[in-house]
C-alpha cells in the first residue's frame, strides 16, 4: 500500500474518488468523458467488471491492452484490495496521464483533488446513514466534496462531516436545476442550470437517476476549473457515454432492458424506466435471486406494471411465492438467467417487453445471450 501512496504523491496524476452505493461507475464514466472533452488524458479504475476484468482499468475510454485477464491477478467479480493496488500501480505507470478516477474501490492515497458521493442507499445490513458514515470514513484526504442528491438521513451525516473536516461541500440538489424535456428509447434530453452555465444536454442512457448522475458529473468538473464546460463539448461528451448493463436497451422488438442493480433502491430506478417505456405491453421480469434480494419490496415496486415474474433457482427461493401470490402476479422459475432469457424471448411477441436485473452477473448473462457475445475466454478485451 505504501508503494502506491508514494507513487501518487510523486506523480503528476490528479485523483478523483467516486464513492456511494448506487451510480458510482456511471458518475465516474461521465466525469471522465467531460474531462476528455477538455483535452485531458483520463484513466478510470473501477472496483467491478461485467464481462471481463480488463474492464476495470480504462484510459481515455478504452481498456488498457494486456496479454490476458490473468495479468490483473484475481478474476473474481468482487475485486480485493490486492487487485486494486495492482491496478492502481499500473495506472500510475501510464505515460501522459492527467487524471485518475477511482470508483467503487478503496483509494489507498493520501490525498484526492475531489471526492464525489454518489447516492447512498440502505442495504440489507445497514441504514443509508450508516452506509454514508462508513463511506466517509474511508475517503482519502480531500478539500472538495461533491454530493449527488441524497436522502435527508445521509445529509445529516454528510454536512457535519464536511464541517469537521473543512471540506467544501457542493450539493447538486442546492446548486443545480434540472428539467427533463424528452425521453424515449433513444435516450433523454434535459436542461441543466448550474451557477456557472445553462446547458442543453442529451444522454443515450435511460432513467431520471442518470440525469441526476449527469448533473453531479457536470457540477464536479465545473468545480475543478472554476469555469463552465463548453456547452457543445459537454453535450457531445455525455451523449457519447455508454453504460453497458446499466438500464441498457439490448433489443427493441421485443423490447429487452437489463440493469445490474441488486438492491431495491437501485431497482426502483429500473421500475421507473419500465413504467415509462413498457406501458401497455406484456412484460416479463427476470430477477436474479442469487444475491438474496428481499422479495416483498421488489414485488411491491413491480406490482403496478403487472408483470410475469421469473426468478432464478429451483425450487423457487423463499418468500417469492408468497409475495407474488399476495400481489396477484404470476411467478415461475428458471435454472439460470441465460435459460430464463432464452425462454422469455421465445415466448415474447415483437411488441412485448422483457426486463432483467438483480446483479452484475445477471446483466452480463443477459447481454451475452441477447447480443451473442463470445465467451470470456475467447475475448481479447
Amino acid at each position: 500500500m505504501n508503494e502506491q501512496v508514494n507513487q501518487i504523491t510523486a506523480s503528476n496524476v490528479k485523483l478523483i474518488v467516486v464513492t456511494g452505493t448506487a451510480g458510482r461507475a456511471s458518475i465516474a464514466t461521465m466525469i471522465a468523458a467531460l474531462l476528455r472533452a477538455r483535452g485531458q488524458h483520463v484513466a478510470q479504475l473501477n472496483g467491478h467488471w461485467l464481462h471481463s476484468p480488463l474492464e476495470q482499468l480504462t484510459v481515455d475510454g478504452k481498456p488498457v491492452d494486456r496479454d490476458s485477464p490473468e495479468a490483473l491477478g484475481s478474476t473474481d467479480r468482487a475485486a480485493d484490495t490486492h487487485d486494486i493496488d495492482s491496478l492502481l500501480a499500473r495506472a500510475l505507470q501510464l505515460p501522459g496521464l492527467d487524471w485518475l478516477i477511482m470508483s467503487g474501490a478503496a483509494p489507498h492515497a493520501p490525498e484526492a483533488v475531489m471526492a464525489v458521493l454518489a447516492p447512498v442507499l440502505p442495504s440489507a445490513c445497514a441504514s443509508a446513514s450508516q452506509n454514508a458514515a462508513q463511506l466517509l470514513r474511508d475517503l482519502p484526504k480531500t478539500g472538495l466534496l461533491v454530493s449527488a442528491p441524497q436522502r435527508e438521513s445521509v445529509l445529516d451525516v454528510l454536512r457535519p462531516y464536511s464541517a469537521a473536516t473543512s471540506n467544501t461541500l457542493l450539493e447538486v440538489a442546492q446548486r443545480c436545476r434540472l428539467a427533463r424535456e424528452r425521453s424515449d428509447l433513444d435516450g433523454q434530453a434535459f436542461r441543466l442550470k448550474t451557477g456557472a452555465a445553462d446547458y442543453r444536454l442529451h444522454l443515450s442512457v435511460l432513467g431520471t437517476f442518470q440525469v441526476e448522475n449527469a448533473a453531479t458529473a457536470v457540477l464536479a468538473v465545473e468545480s475543478l476549473g472554476g469555469e463552465p464546460i463548453d456547452p457543445g463539448s459537454a453535450r457531445a461528451a455525455l451523449d457519447a457515454v455508454r453504460l453497458p448493463g446499466r438500464a441498457e436497451v439490448l433489443k427493441r422488438r421485443p423490447l429487452i432492458i437489463v440493469d445490474a442493480g441488486s438492491i431495491a433502491g437501485s431497482a426502483g430506478g429500473v421500475v421507473e424506466i419500465l413504467r415509462e417505456h413498457t406501458a401497455g405491453r406484456r412484460l416479463q421480469v427476470i430477477v436474479d435471486t442469487s444475491e438474496g434480494i428481499e422479495p416483498t419490496e421488489m414485488v411491491r415496486l413491480l406490482t403496478p406494471q403487472q408483470p410475469e415474474i421469473v426468478v432464478t433457482g429451483a425450487p423457487i427461493p423463499s418468500g417469492w411465492g408468497e409475495a407474488c401470490r399476495e400481489a396477484g402476479l404470476p411467478l415461475r422459475s428458471a435454472r439460470d438467467v441465460a435459460s430464463a432469457v432464452e425462454l422469455a424471448m421465445d415466448a415474447a411477441e415483437p411488441g412485448e417487453a422483457i426486463a432483467v436485473f438483480g446483479s452484475r452477473a445477471a446483466a452480463a448473462a443477459a447481454r451475452a445471450q441477447v447480443l451473442a457475445l463470445l465467451p470470456p475466454e475467447m475475448r481479447l478485451n
